[in-house]
């Protein structure tokens, strides 16, 4: 009998708070989002599901109070939806405060464009659901005005900026567009660990000087729990 393989640490940063998100995995559908405060260097377990979650297609908001993922499941999906899809939550929890149906995985997911602002993937429909407050969906511009069964002008482009459900330009500071423009167009792309830490066989490191290596934890240890989270989230 050969001893269980580690587990799987994905990391992502906020850009503006001292927080991270680590996706921990093992086996390959069983997931666990862990809130990591890299000020402190403590940690707040959270929520597990038991379906495959995309790990190049998720992103945390700058302030590193929400995260959006893409799963899959093949019993059903999210709830009763079938396939892919894509959700918001709060950190560190997975439960849906809105979900995006994808059906497939090729889909992208969603983005955060700052704290507040989520990229919507696909055309103004008003068959997507408003996220709570302050969250808000947002759209390329050329987005809108499209009929589902036309095809969108070229959205290749960065935008100068974004829009609202309503259609009314979204209130975006410079440096998030600036970062957008940058980056565009915003597509799922591994995350580059900063160069003081460092991941190896289930456990976190903190790299101090001269490349010396504290280990913060071992991931490995956990096992599945059930994990309700503190808040309502989306009922299908």
């Amino acid at each position: 009998m050969t001893d269980r393989p580690p587990c799987r640490l994905d990391l992502y940063f906020a850009s503006e708070a001292p927080r991270a998100v680590i996706l921990r995995r093992g086996p390959t559908k069983h997931v666990r989002m862990i809130a990591w405060d890299t000020k402190t260097d403590t940690f707040a377990d959270g929520q597990w599901v038991k379906h495959r979650v995309y790990e190049h297609k998720c992103d945390l908001s700058t302030d590193g109070k929400h995260f959006a993922y893409f799963g899959f499941s093949d019993r059903g999906g999210y709830g009763e939806m079938p396939g892919g899809f894509a959700a918001i939550s709060e950190v560190p929890y997975f439960t849906a405060l809105a979900v995006l149906v994808e059906g497939s995985t090729w889909g992208q997911g969603a983005r955060f464009i700052d704290r507040h602002h989520v990229l919507c993937p696909y055309l103004h429909s008003p068959d997507i659901a408003p996220l709570p407050a302050p969250l808000r969906w947002v759209w390329h511009p050329n987005a809108l005005g499209v009929a589902h069964d036309e095809v969108p002008p070229s959205r290749n482009k960065a935008p100068e900026h974004f829009v609202l459900s309503s259609g009314k330009p979204a209130d975006i500071k410079a440096v998030a567009m600036e970062r957008v423009r940058r980056d565009w167009p915003l597509k799922p792309a591994p995350t580059v660990l900063p160069d003081w830490c460092a991941v190896e066989d289930g456990c976190l490191y903190r790299i101090g000087r001269k490349g010396a290596r504290t280990l913060l934890r071992d991931f490995n240890p956990m096992e599945f729990e059930p994990i309700q989270a503190p808040y309502e989230g989306v009922r299908t």
